[in-house]
């Protein structure tokens, strides 16, 4: 436990960085933030200030928790050591990219002009990138990558599985920031690229596995 804390102290620095943050903004803030907008900009709903502090730090917390947590209780948890720094570094952005969100919701409730939508669908965009760059060095373990019965049961299979994806990620990452930078995006969008990042490494998978036991 002590090993993983200090392999992800930066991620720690983090969430006490973002609540220095709101404990200095807060004065200059309004009573209610704008926490939800529709793609046209729209705020769908919003929280007194305070409220809206806790959720967004108590969300840094527990990402944070539940990834110190996944290595102790995987069966696999000896891979971890493989890709120690991919994985603190996995943390680390998903942190960075919660902080960056919560100072667009603060600055827009100042009425300094975001477009949150255009922020979070760039980010969107390069995560998948990033996630894409990581993925063919992951080692198989029950908690990070493609987990399917396919996958753990086949060291080959689950190589195979994480290369696809990895292209697949970074093709639609690079996809999916032109059609933002173009206004291409909307809800119909962004469902149909979530189906294909979820669905299609698992249909590969499971091909790929049916055809390792057709060649014996």
């Amino acid at each position: 436990m002590i090993d993983i804390i200090k392999q992800t102290r930066s991620s720690i620095l983090v969430i006490i960085f973002s609540i220095l943050t709101w404990a200095v903004m807060m004065p200059k803030l309004p009573n209610y933030i704008g926490m939800q907008y529709t793609m046209d900009g729209e705020v769908i709903w919003e929280t007194n200030k305070y409220l809206a502090a806790i959720i967004i730090i108590g969300i840094m917390i527990t990402i944070y928790i539940l990834a110190i947590i996944k290595p102790l209780i995987d069966p696999e948890k000896n891979s971890y050591v493989l890709f120690r720094k991919y994985f603190s570094a996995s943390i680390l952005i998903t942190e960075i990219l919660v902080y960056l969100v919560s100072c667009g919701l603060m600055l827009n409730a100042m009425d300094i002009a975001l477009d949150l939508n255009l922020i979070t669908m760039l980010s969107v965009g390069f995560l998948l990138i990033i996630v894409g760059n990581y993925l063919p060095k992951i080692p198989t373990t029950w908690f990070v990558g493609v987990r399917n019965p396919w996958s753990l049961s086949d060291r080959d299979v689950w190589n195979k599985t994480h290369r696809f994806t990895a292209v697949l990620y970074i093709f639609v990452g690079f996809l999916f920031i032109l059609g933002t930078l173009l206004s291409l995006i909307n809800v119909n969008i962004i469902l149909l690229v979530v189906a294909v990042c979820v669905i299609t490494p698992h249909i590969y998978s499971y091909l790929i596995f049916k055809s390792s036991i057709n060649d014996f």
